[in-house]
């Protein structure tokens, strides 16, 4: 019988792995008759500690001495562990799980850094460089012992450090499959050091998320050199600075192959309305007129995941909550509204268009996804029937959290008749509904 409680065991595991929040894990764990050893050791570990901020990654470097023993029998529960240059040596004791992601950052040149990369480093996924990481002979050592990187996140202070890192990876022949660039704006910069960056990155067959955190210098350079990014499926330069240069960008992209896409500023679009995003973030403030076209054009989509809005106006609002519904029957997980808002053009809520939504909370749907919705009030108030009808239609669903931010007053009478149906925190001008 051992192997079958192996077997168990794994699936187990396997099980634990897919939860996406650590209160979950628990609960589902304690209700579990036999346990596993790395289970017994997860049960253990969060009766000495917090582990909210470590799921699903363990943050080593994080962990007290007096916890690492049980750290290292409860690692085969734990989906991804990170390292950094002040981790324990002991950690190295443990033999990580074939499928264990270690995530490490390069920060600067670390003997504890190395010492993991030539145990673990067949298990490095993600690499994050800093804003003061030089590239040199220990980490290009480092890369060489990390052959299944898929995904790296650079802060650099210069595109031309940054080229250097990029085209480092390059040469190796790493299955990049991420790239997050964040480099402040050098007006004085020679454009050959963003014109070797755009090249590195082109070079770079395998990858399909190019994420640009205000780098319009780096962007301008990728649409003026010849090549294409026709792998890319998703792309993302949220940034309103002068300089940026999206339509050259997007021209290089396959309308076809891309699901996520996140620009700022006036963008035409057109080229991408015929096919199905699944990720939307509009960060300017839409007309009511546009976010009508908006909404048509998302209405053809079948795999919408998300829809991210800064602002628009009360019809608009409207518009969308009357298509959510559609929206969340076909999958979506995410919805937010004025997130990003203008503090003096914020979205105008209307009863009708609260309304609209809270019915639109009750659509049936797959019940083993959760639902995510964030509205932004800007200091409305919220009378007893709008209340009324967001906590009964939450209370009515299944894993749904519905978040309320910048409220200015809410009747409590409200509350206190739901309390039994959803799960209510309310703090000062915030109030968070989740379905029990």
């Amino acid at each position: 019988m051992p192997h079958a409680f192996d077997t168990v065991s794994t699936v187990l595991l396997d099980i634990v792995q897919l939860l996406p929040d650590v209160s979950d894990v628990i609960a589902f764990v304690s209700g579990l008759p036999q346990l596993p050893p790395a289970l017994q050791a997860l049960l253990q570990l969060h009766q000495s500690m917090d582990l909210t901020r470590h799921w699903p990654c363990l943050h080593l470097e994080n962990i007290a001495p007096r916890n690492i023993d049980l750290g290292i029998a409860a690692l085969p529960a734990f989906p991804n562990v990170s390292l950094g240059p002040a981790t324990n040596l002991r950690w190295l004791a443990a033999p990580l799980p074939r499928s264990t992601r270690s995530r490490l950052p390069l920060r600067s040149r670390s003997d504890t850094t190395l010492a993991f990369a030539r145990i673990w480093g067949n298990h490095v996924r993600h690499i994050s460089i800093t804003r003061n990481a030089v590239f040199s002979a220990p980490m290009h050592e480092i890369l060489d012992l990390c052959r299944y990187i898929e995904s790296i996140e650079l802060r650099l202070s210069s595109p031309a450090s940054a080229a250097v890192w990029v085209s480092a990876f390059t040469r190796l022949g790493l299955p990049l499959r991420s790239f997050s660039l964040d480099i402040p704006p050098h007006p004085n910069a020679p454009l050959t050091d963003c014109v070797a960056l755009a090249r590195a990155i082109l070079a770079s067959s395998s990858l399909k998320i190019l994420m640009l955190c205000n780098a319009p210098d780096v962007e301008a350079a990728l649409g003026a050199i010849d090549g294409d990014m026709l792998h890319v499926t998703t792309y993302s330069m949220p940034s309103t600075v002068r300089g940026a240069r999206h339509p050259a960008v997007l021209h290089k992209l396959d309308p076809a192959k891309v699901i996520c896409l996140s620009v700022a500023g006036h963008v035409d679009l057109s080229r991408f309305w015929p096919f199905n995003p699944s990720c939307v973030t509009l960060y300017r403030d839409v007309s009511d007129a546009n976010m009508a076209r908006i909404v048509a054009w998302l209405n053809t989509s079948c795999v919408l995941k998300r829809f991210d809005a800064k602002s628009t106006g009360t019809v608009g609002f409207e518009v969308i909550a009357r298509a959510l519904p559609q929206w969340i029957a076909r999958g979506l997980e995410t919805f937010a509204m004025g997130r990003y808002g203008d503090y003096f053009r914020p979205t105008l809520f209307s009863k009708h268009g609260l309304l609209l939504l809270a019915s639109a909370l009750t659509t049936e749907r797959d019940p083993r996804k959760t639902l995510k919705v964030t509205v932004n009030l800007r200091k409305r108030v919220l009378d007893f029937e709008e209340m009324h009808a967001l906590l009964a239609a939450v209370g009515a669903s299944t894993n749904t959290c519905l978040t309320l931010d910048y409220v200015e007053s809410y009747p409590s009478d409200a509350l206190i008749e739901f309390a039994a149906l959803a799960r209510v925190e309310a703090t000062d001008r915030k109030v968070v509904i989740q379905s029990l």
